[in-house]
């Protein structure tokens, strides 16, 4: 079996494992470190959805105990499905096995739940081997939160609410559908770009084998007749290579204005496929038209960041070198960062408990609230940032070869921007033209749009800029270390993302209320 493809499998066999309960893909060993101080109760009312399942739902708890986090994550856990039981006036019962004792080790065994080790409290002790997950049974259908890994309260309890909520939706026999915009030139989500000589899987079967709550809808937009994205709850905008017309960006207002989702995942940085030297043209192909309008500025530019990039370690005559790519951003929760300035936001559902995120080829955001004046400040967000060592490079083509030798200019204007950001909210529309004169839109609910400005997110850079011919051999080296080190992230990402386009309003309460907390 090649080497691609024995990756393909593993990527996909590392997703079933742990995509459901999402532990932290870079620290399989949980640690011995005390227990974070008790988090405040969460308020009853700010999440009904226990109150609203019609059905009876269970829950089994395997934990194993001994050890600070692990005994905080016990307690956390009893509090939250104590009240799940007050609020559905008994509809949710629920048992905590110990996973460590000797006489529950055949139910732990036929639980389906993976185990893991605890790093030992004494140097030089052996490390722990336990089970912490659980598995959930509502109107015959059983679901598996794999590894649970302790955390603070509102996100353990925003992860256990988004498992009862698929698990409901999908006993229910409901799809969450979500179009997937087509006819500008996308990169499909079908393409084997993954690995490098596209043996393993493609991003969209990933998605459409290990989550089959969410379908993915190809919508064209110059074909789609009037009404015909109603039955979506979504829309996802990928990297474009021609323009949109006016008349596909108001199709697309429309639709978001209703209390939709949209999403786009694009930046003004365009390179072809093949082209291994990796050159690109900037240009937003009218993006920046719409996104305008609801408060976020796309602009003309591609990020390169002198403070943390995607890098690998190279052999050359001399011996070993580092190997840096300026242009993928390597966005990481950084706890040297903080407040305003924090790179990753971990209460953001799509960045949930994921501490590593790779941004290729993205362009800087700029949040202008003044365009949405319904729109509370607070529904005004930044999810992601660059460090403060980045440089916006705005020529209209710019080399991002993979052997160029980067140096920041020494009068170069280095700052931090924002490449992800959200608006939530009663949108009015984009266009001013279209606007309802004093009044919010016609939508029951709020709106919520996210730009994520990088435009290979789902893909392998390296891959699609190898191709097929003897020209990509050397960008081809790095795909595998990229694929090695980012994709089980990305593919996170990309079902997370789905899940909040297409959560429904109790889900939606829970989420707020942790970016809230």
């Amino acid at each position: 079996m090649s080497t691609s493809r024995s990756l393909g499998i593993a990527l996909v066999i590392a997703l079933a494992a742990c995509a459901r309960g999402r532990p932290m893909p870079e620290a399989p060993m949980l640690p011995a470190a005390a227990a974070p101080a008790p988090a405040p109760p969460p308020k009853s009312d700010r999440c009904g959805l226990a109150r609203a399942l019609p059905k009876p739902l269970r829950v089994v708890a395997y934990l194993t105990g001994g050890r600070p986090a692990l005994d905080a994550l016990r307690r956390d856990l009893r509090a939250l499905l104590d009240r799940y039981v007050a609020e559905s006036s008994g509809g949710v019962s629920y048992e905590i096995v110990d996973a460590g004792k000797p006489s529950n080790a055949e139910r732990v065994a036929a639980s389906g739940l993976e185990p893991f080790e605890v790093q030992p409290e004494a140097p030089g002790a052996a490390p722990v081997r336990g089970v912490s997950g659980l598995v959930l049974e509502y109107d015959g259908r059983v679901e598996r939160l794999k590894a649970l890994a302790p955390s603070a309260a509102p996100v353990l309890e925003l992860s256990i609410a988004s498992r009862i909520s698929e698990l409901r939706a999908l006993a229910e026999g409901r799809k969450r559908r979500v179009g997937v915009v087509t006819g500008h030139g996308e990169v499909p989500l079908g393409e084997p770009n993954l690995v490098p000589d596209g043996s393993g899987p493609d991003l969209r079967r990933i998605l459409a084998e290990h989550f089959p709550l969410y379908e993915l809808v190809d919508v064209d937009l110059a074909r789609a007749p009037e009404g015909s994205l109603a039955g979506l709850d979504g829309l996802l905008v990928l990297q474009p290579s021609v323009d949109y017309t006016d008349a596909e960006l108001r199709t697309i207002d429309a639709f978001t204005v209703r209390g939709k989702s949209l999403v786009v995942a694009a930046s003004a940085v365009n390179l072809k496929a093949g082209d291994a030297s990796m050159r690109a043209s900037l240009s937003t192909h009218r993006l920046d038209a719409l996104l305008r309008g609801y408060g976020v500025e796309l602009r003309t530019d591609a990020a390169v960041d002198f403070g943390r990039s995607f890098d690998v370690l190279v052999y050359v005559s001399q011996g070993v070198r580092r190997l840096r790519f300026p242009a993928i951003l390597d966005v990481r929760d950084d706890p040297r960062f903080g407040g305003a300035s924090r790179l990753l936001d971990p209460t953001f559902t799509p960045f949930l408990k994921i501490a590593r995120v790779a941004l290729p080829f993205a362009s800087t955001l700029a949040l202008r609230p003044d365009a949405q004046p319904a729109v509370p400040a607070s529904g005004f967000r930044v999810r992601a940032r660059t460090t403060p060592k980045a440089l916006r490079l705005v020529t209209s083509e710019v080399d991002l070869g993979p052997l160029r030798k980067w140096s920041a200019p020494s009068d170069a204007e280095l700052a931090q921007h924002a490449v992800a950001v959200t608006v939530e909210g009663r949108l009015q529309s984009a266009f001013a033209d279209a606007r309802r004169p004093g009044g919010p839109p016609p939508g029951s609910r709020p709106s919520r749009v996210l730009v994520i400005a990088s435009s290979q997110l789902f893909y392998n850079p390296f891959v699609r800029a190898a191709g097929s011919s003897a020209d990509g051999d050397t960008v081809r080296q790095f795909a595998m270390p990229y694929a090695n080190e980012v994709l089980t992230n990305t593919i996170l990402v990309a079902k997370a993302t789905l899940e909040w386009m297409t959560m429904d309003d109790d889900l939606r309460a829970c989420a707020d209320a942790l970016s809230a907390d």
